[in-house]
């Protein structure tokens, strides 16, 4: 799915408690990159 269609889904669904599109293209792009977790990089 691309960051778009995910940030619209997760709005759909939280409204106004929703994350950022920035933070769903960051995570898109860190589970692409082939990261597991969206726990911090030591």
């Amino acid at each position: 799915l691309a960051a778009t269609q995910i940030h619209d889904e997760l709005a759909t669904t939280y409204r106004q408690g929703v994350v950022s599109y920035c933070t769903v293209a960051n995570w898109v792009h860190r589970f692409s990159s082939g990261c597991e977790s969206l726990e911090d990089d030591p």
